[in-house]
């Protein structure tokens, strides 16, 4: 769920910028017990056993809701749904405010008890329910009026006052009242918001869209193509002819389009009486300015022919090869925005946890399938301070061809190194282990040997081994002279 969030925010950076929300909402449910003594468990008859203070009093149980279940999310929001500090001159996050426009259900709004001055809202609009809200039998059925105040929306605005360090919520229904006004919620610092912009514009707060400097050419690009289909679509053939040339009934016969049709004429050849009109051509400077336009339209967009799946054969190896080197500058500087983007989402996300987490849970570290390692962490756990990195390989797309290529390159590396280094500090194993992952038709097991399997070849290894080692001892049988005496059998000697 976060990869597919975070993809979309990248998406939302190409356009304009970038945002992911990380925050908690759990699961609630009513407390049976509130008002009562609490129980702090049961004792072997099956009687509740009572909590009590240091006077030795029971004490009752204060909680009006219980947490079910820890719900930590990260979530893309909209670029269009924020207003920001326009006295700001660079970073979108130094500002003295944040607001994000929120549209939700006014009847789950009324429903939550973190807001308050509720009894006077009205919805901001309706949402299509698909269905013909008038039909006479349908207001007769039960679960209509539940049907109306479930299509009812409302416009709130959060607003995360930088400056006071306090969260403020106002809606568009009440705008005299707010509807909540607290300290900024634990495990928020600041914002929730992490912002992910490429094109970041000196003393300007919004960055540039990498879409903006094509547009123009994009544009120009149309206009191009518009004059050549517009030109192809105006092309008919027209004649020219000389009116005592032909019959009067003539005429009607060059228009018939069956073959083998027979037109009476006054005069031949036909060179003397008719000739085709020749067409207007299309001005060659319009189809210049059409490849001009797809030129700097890759230029400008950063794309070479290799990123365009072409290769140029006038272009030398050097020259090939900076064409490579300046596009990687460019991918490796979006790359690292994007590690420092989800590293700022996982520092949001940890410190969510620790302020928030309540119960035990189980987390994948590491990978899907059968790579997942799971652990149980618990709110002990992450209490403290903690540095969060991204590895640069972990931002890297999984495609079956680039790993191939990379395993194949790195055991081409292996035999560089000293033996003793190879054995000491490569881990054959796991190398295999990834070998197997590099063929999708194939599983380990169908691949790698069983630990039985791999004992079974040790031992028969190792029976070969000592089988060469007595037959070096004793010398080859076949060369031994009729009548020698019978190698002693010894340590280092074995019956063949």
């Amino acid at each position: 769920s976060l990869k597919k969030h975070i993809r979309a925010a990248i998406l939302d950076a190409f356009f304009f910028f970038g945002v992911i929300k990380t925050g908690y909402v759990p699961d609630i449910e009513v407390n049976p017990n509130y008002g009562k003594f609490k129980i702090k468990g049961y004792d072997d008859d099956n009687n509740p056993v009572y909590e009590t203070n240091d006077q030795g009093q029971f004490i009752k149980d204060e909680l009006e809701e219980l947490i079910t279940k820890d719900k930590f999310f990260c979530k893309r929001r909209s670029p269009g749904a924020f207003l920001f500090d326009l006295e700001e001159e660079t970073f979108i996050e130094d500002g003295r405010y944040i607001i994000e426009q929120i549209h939700t259900s006014l009847d789950a709004f009324k429903k939550d008890k973190r807001y308050v001055n509720k009894s006077d809202l009205k919805e901001t609009y309706s949402v299509k329910s698909g269905i013909d809200l008038d039909d006479t039998s349908l207001k007769k059925k039960e679960g209509y009026d539940e049907l109306l105040e479930d299509i009812k929306r409302l416009t709130i605005y959060e607003i995360y006052d930088i400056e006071n360090d306090r969260l403020i919520v106002v809606s568009d229904s009440n705008q005299e009242q707010l509807h909540r006004k607290d300290e900024m919620p634990e495990g928020i610092d600041k914002h929730p918001y992490s912002f992910l912009y490429f094109n970041q514009i000196p003393d300007e707060i919004y960055p540039m869209s990498d879409i903006q400097p094509l547009k123009e050419i994009q544009e120009e690009y149309n206009i191009g193509r518009a004059m050549i289909n517009a030109h192809a679509k105006k092309f008919g053939r027209k004649y020219a002819y000389i009116p005592s040339g032909f019959h009067d009934e003539s005429m009607e016969e060059m228009k018939n389009p069956d073959d083998g049709a027979l037109v009476k004429v006054k005069e031949l050849p036909l060179a003397k009486i008719l000739e085709p009109i020749p067409d207007p051509a299309l001005d060659a400077a319009v189809f210049q300015n059409f490849e001009q336009c797809k030129q700097d339209f890759w230029q400008v967009g950063g794309a070479n022919e290799y990123d365009r799946g072409g290769v140029e054969r006038r272009k030398t190896a050097y020259e090939a090869s900076q064409i490579t080197q300046g596009s990687g500058v460019r991918k490796e500087d979006r790359r690292s925005l994007v590690e420092d983007f989800a590293t700022d989402i996982g520092k949001k996300l940890l410190m969510s946890m620790q302020a928030n987490m309540s119960t035990q849970d189980a987390i994948n570290i590491g990978g899907e399938g059968k790579a997942a390692n799971w652990i149980t962490v618990s709110p002990d756990d992450i209490q403290g301070h903690f540095v969060v990195n991204v590895e640069v390989g972990s931002t890297s797309p999984k495609i079956p061809e680039n790993e191939r290529s990379d395993f194949m390159m790195m055991m081409q590396m292996i035999p560089a190194f000293p033996p003793e280094i190879i054995q000491t500090k490569i881990n054959f194993n796991g190398l295999f282990n990834v070998f197997s992952r590099m063929f999708s038709t194939f599983t380990a097991e169908e691949i790698l040997n069983t630990p039985e399997q791999e004992e079974m070849e040790r031992q028969k290894q190792l029976r070969n081994q000592m089988i060469q080692n007595a037959l070096a001892n004793t010398g080859n049988p076949n060369n031994m002279q009729k009548g020698s005496p019978p190698a002693p059998k010894g340590k280092n000697s074995a019956s063949v």
